[in-house]
């Protein structure tokens, strides 16, 4: 029998970043599946229901639910929301900050409901919960208490409710469960593709990108939201080591959000350390242009001090680009043994390494071979059969050998 899923891709406020990114490629990925008759129902805010619909497949439709939007039910979904409803009746006051469905999800039609956030309705429906990381836990330093609040509020319970949990990395999910207790067996680790194997048309070319921003000759890419945790500070601090030290000037190209308050204290501190003339910060750039960077770049350097799931290196790895990379968190989960590690804290050894690799062909071209390598083992079309599979997991239906063997190979151990 095929299945119907529910994508609950509403956020409260959309902006581009690693969540949207991997958002839009499993709606792409999961409309390239043409196999099964399944189908898929997202569930869109106003703001971001045209790019969904731009990613949709032909088993899929976009939908848009309004603030306070309600849809009538049947009898029976009716009888069915009340008996689950029936054992939790002290849901409101056990969890006060997740709310209780109004009966939109339970009208839709669907066997189950994916929450392709890290936000959570308690509903009738059988439920995936999306949660990324446990940032706000390890640098509470970097979020507003209000929202430690509402985490602390709802993700507890949703990954208590839910059927399955879905995270982004082995680091993450090892971190779930001894966070909150959430059973090993429950939560799936599932790595998408890289986000830049999804945008459409060629990169931009390179003559109109020099032209355009400026660019240097050559230069490092760091394209990562300016937010502290990325470690943009320590990076231009081992750019100026590089320079004062060893008369060795490296061009660094950054492109991300710099709408967070700290990007004035980078911009700050590109000034304080006279790199103004070496650091060209571009900020978010269109789809293509950011292909275009990656290919124009002479590798990647990535320093971030967390990652639930970090992409830039697969995305690297996919343009073809040698790569460094933090040690922390998730990330040497992602690029095994095909980027150059280092300590994200260690100013000498991020300078060395980005000195090593800049200096030495042969080491740029094993790292780049390494990387294409590495990339095999992160493609959508297996990222969409991986949730496939745990959609029909969770909805009760039979599994292939294939498809069992997938999720087993997901829940074992890291």
């Amino acid at each position: 029998m095929p299945l119907k899923v529910a994508i609950n891709a509403q956020i409260r406020s959309w902006r581009p970043g690693g969540e949207a990114t991997v958002l839009l490629g499993l709606v792409r990925a999961l409309g390239q599946l043409t196999d099964s008759d399944d189908s898929y129902t997202v569930i869109a805010a106003p703001e971001n229901a045209g790019l969904l619909r731009d990613h949709a497949g032909p088993n899929t439709r976009v939908i848009v639910k309004d603030t306070g939007q309600r849809a009538d039910l049947t009898t029976r979904q009716r009888l069915r929301r009340a008996r689950n409803w029936f054992g939790r009746m002290v849901a409101p006051s056990m969890w006060p900050e997740v709310p209780l469905s109004d009966g939109f999800f339970e009208s839709l039609g669907c066997d189950l409901i994916h929450f392709a956030y890290p936000d959570f309705t308690i509903t009738s429906l059988p439920s995936i919960f999306q949660l990324y990381d446990l940032q706000h836990l390890h640098y509470p330093e970097y979020f507003i208490p209000e929202e430690i609040s509402i985490r602390e509020g709802r993700f507890p319970v949703a990954c208590r409710i839910a059927n399955a949990v879905v995270t982004g990395s082995r680091w993450s999910k090892q971190d779930i469960h001894a966070t909150y207790g959430t059973p090993l067996n429950k939560i799936y680790p599932i790595w998408g593709g890289p986000p830049t194997a999804n945008y459409s048309g060629e990169p931009t070319p390179i003559a109109a990108l020099r032209g355009q921003y400026d660019l240097p000759e050559p230069f490092i890419l760091y394209p990562a939201a300016m937010r502290p945790h990325k470690n943009h500070l320590r990076l231009l601090d081992a750019l100026a080591q590089l320079r004062d030290q060893h008369d060795c000037r490296i061009n660094l190209i950054c492109t991300g959000s710099n709408r967070h308050p700290h990007a004035q204290v980078i911009e700050t501190h590109i000034d304080a350390l006279n790199l103004r003339d070496q650091v060209r910060v571009l900020g978010l750039v269109p789809q293509q242009d950011l292909r275009g960077l990656y290919a124009a770049a002479q590798f990647l350097v990535f320093p971030s001090l967390f990652e639930g799931a970090g992409y830039p290196p697969l995305e690297a790895f996919h343009a073809g680009k040698a790569v460094i990379c933090s040690t922390a968190t998730s990330l040497p989960e992602a690029v095994g043994e095909a980027a150059l590690l280092i300590d994200p804290l260690d100013r000498d050894g991020l300078a060395a390494a980005i000195k090593q690799l800049a200096d030495d062909d042969t080491l740029r071209a094993d790292m780049t071979a390494r990387g294409q390598a590495r990339l095999q083992a992160f493609t959508w079309e297996q990222t969409a059969h991986t949730y496939r599979a745990l959609y029909r997991r969770v909805g009760r239906q039979k599994l292939t050998p294939d498809e069992r063997n997938l999720l087993d190979n997901h829940l074992e151990k890291p």
